[in-house]
Formats: C-alpha cells, sequence, structure tokens
C-alpha cells in the first residue's frame, strides 16, 4: 500500500519493504487512525499483499509482492461481471495506459480469468510487448479476446515524443520502489519529467536526482484520437464521426468499464470519450454492451492526482453531468465513477 495522507507519498510502501514490527506498525496506523476518509481512500485505492520470507539458517529476509487489491473499484467490476451474466454476454472493457499489465494495474486478476473482452492500449514499445506477453493465450484460456493498441491516445493521427526513463537506465527495484517503472508522458516540465516523477523528484538524493535526469529519454509514439483506435476494433463511441472506417463497420460494440492511466492527460482523454457520447446529455441509459446507441460504461476508473484542482474539478464535473457517482481515493490520486443506475 501507498500513501501517507499526501498525494504521492511512500511512507507506507516503505514500511511493508523493511521488517515485521514496521508492517505491524502500519496495521495500527491504518485501524487506529480514526479518520473515515483514509479508511475509505485506503479502500478505494487497494492495499497490497507481500510474502515475507525469512531463511532459518543465514536469517536472509525476501518479500515478494503476491497480490494488488482495490476493494471499491473490484466491487463496482463484480457488478458489472454480474449484469453481464444476466445478459449472456462477456463484460467488456477499455484501458487506455495499460502499461505492461501488471504494474499499478487493478484489473489484471479480472481480465486473466478469461471472461472479458476488451482493447488495451498502450504506447510505449517495451511495455506494450510485455502487455501482449502477458496476456498471451493460456491452457486454461486459450481464447483470450483482446485487442492490443500500440499507440498513444491524443487530438489528431500522428507522431508525437513521450519523455520516459530508458530501460535498464537505473537498478530495477530502485525505479520500481520510486513508482518511476512506466512512467511516461506527453506533458513534461522544464526539467523534461513527466509529471508523475516531477511529483517526486525534489524529494529524492542529488545523487538519485542525477540519475533520474541522466536516464530521461525522448521515445516517438504513434497516437490518434480515441475514436480512430476503437474503430479499428468495431468498439463505437456513440455520436462521434471518425476520420477512419472501421475494420467491421457493420457490427459496433460498447463496453462496460473505461480505465485511464496517462500521466496528466487524462482528462483530455475523459473529454474525448463523452465528446463522442455526447457530453450534455444527462439521461441514464442502459451501459455496456446491447445498451443502444447511447450506452455509457458503467464504471470510469482513472489518474486524476496529476492534474491541476481545477482540472480535477472539470474531470468531476463531466462524470456527474452524465450521470456518475463519484468517489476520490488514493489519497486524490485516483477518481473511481459508476453510473447511479448502476450503483
Amino acid at each position: 500500500a501507498t500513501g501517507n495522507g499526501t498525494a504521492g507519498g511512500l511512507l507506507w510502501q516503505v514500511q511493508l519493504d523493511q521488517d515485521t514490527d514496521e508492517m505491524f506498525q502500519l496495521n495500527w496506523q491504518l485501524t487506529h487512525a480514526g479518520s473515515l476518509d483514509a479508511y475509505e481512500h485506503w479502500h478505494c485505492s487497494g492495499w497490497r499483499q507481500w510474502q515475507l520470507v525469512v531463511h532459518r539458517e543465514s536469517g536472509a529476509r525476501e518479500h515478494a509482492l503476491m497480490r494488488v487489491r482495490a476493494p471499491l473499484l473490484e466491487d463496482a467490476l463484480e457488478k458489472v461481471e454480474k449484469v453481464a451474466r444476466l445478459r449472456g454476454l462477456p463484460p467488456s472493457f477499455v484501458q487506455v495506459g495499460a502499461m505492461d499489465g501488471v504494474g499499478h494495474d487493478h484489473m489484471t486478476a479480472f481480465v486473466q480469468s478469461g471472461r472479458w473482452t476488451g482493447v488495451l492500449i498502450e504506447p510505449l514499445k517495451d511495455m506494450f510487448e510485455r502487455l501482449r506477453q502477458h496476456y498471451a493465450p493460456s491452457p486454461a484460456h486459450p481464447q483470450q479476446k483482446l485487442h492490443f493498441a500500440n499507440m498513444c491516445v491524443a487530438e489528431e493521427v500522428g507522431k508525437r515524443t513521450m519523455r520516459r526513463l530508458a530501460p535498464h537506465a537505473m537498478d530495477a527495484q530502485v525505479v520500481e520502489a520510486l513508482g518511476y517503472d512506466g512512467s511516461s508522458s506527453l506533458l513534461s516540465d522544464t526539467k523534461g519529467l513527466p509529471p508523475g516523477m516531477a511529483l517526486s523528484f525534489e524529494s529524492l538524493s542529488p545523487h538519485t536526482q542525477q540519475q533520474v535526469l541522466a536516464g530521461l529519454v525522448e521515445e516517438e509514439v504513434d497516437c490518434a484520437p480515441l475514436q480512430d483506435i476503437l474503430q479499428r476494433y468495431a468498439i463505437c463511441l456513440p455520436g462521434a464521426a471518425s476520420s477512419r472506417q472501421a475494420e467491421t463497420p457493420d457490427t459496433c460494440s460498447t463496453f462496460d468499464v473505461f480505465a485511464v492511466d496517462t500521466e496528466g492527460y487524462d482528462l483530455k482523454i475523459l473529454q474525448q470519450l463523452f465528446g463522442a457520447l455526447g457530453a450534455g446529455k444527462s439521461t441514464l441509459t442502459e451501459a455496456g454492451a446491447g445498451g443502444g446507441e447511447d450506452a455509457k460504461p458503467s464504471v470510469v476508473f482513472m489518474e486524476v492526482g496529476l492534474l491541476s484542482p481545477p482540472d480535477q474539478a472539470t474531470a468531476i464535473g463531466l462524470l456527474e453531468s452524465q450521470g456518475y457517482m463519484t468517489q476520490r481515493c488514493g489519497y486524490g490520486m485516483e477518481l473511481l465513477a459508476t453510473l447511479l443506475h448502476a450503483a
């Protein structure tokens, strides 16, 4: 689990990575904090289950991440699954900024079940290849109904430049502990840092700061509007016209869950989603596959902690205008939105 009450804080992560007594200290802090807000943030953003192994002879300690959970999000996804079963249709999703399907991903257990269909969008080439490998067909699930797009979502079709740490530029464990694994964005500050790195950069030691700056690189990625990307897989955003024709124009389906994590570009992508759905319409319609042309996803889960306060308010206002109930998660870093009729 991460968070110490401030966006991007890693106090609890450090405690979990240290000795057992500090793990118990974390448990005490959580249960005795006396703050309902802290409890809700914890259960919305999730927790990590770690395995601590102490070797009897050497006394060496090993930590292994066993499970990542986000109970409120999982509850919403389980409800989507239940409704899908009643309809006789698989639940469906679109994930923008899917990374490798493992790190910082609360949907992986659901997608790996083989019950879901969806489109996973990831612009970085190395992360995209790891994403495909992670969800490759297996004997248990030989026919995963997933589509993969090595693209970034932007306003226009064309090449754009993303800033990121070069693979292997720093020790992998250090990068993971900092939360910089996969951190990349179309946006950057005056130092060239993507928003996710800029958030905690000043708290790093001078040596680590130098390593980060030396490891920054630019990567050219292919970009297109959200509507254009989804139409390739016969997924429609009602009310939008695309500059490209769908590969299968005779069939078009909507989706149940929309997840986006793009380091500061999230509002722009959310606006594309609801621009296509007809922003300003407040009529609640059946969500998901088979729900009609104006169907909205039942669940929207997005990163908002790297947006400015006005942009965060705009995102919440846009979702609520569409009939969603919103909850801030992860000490303000994330936002969970569910349609009121589907809650």
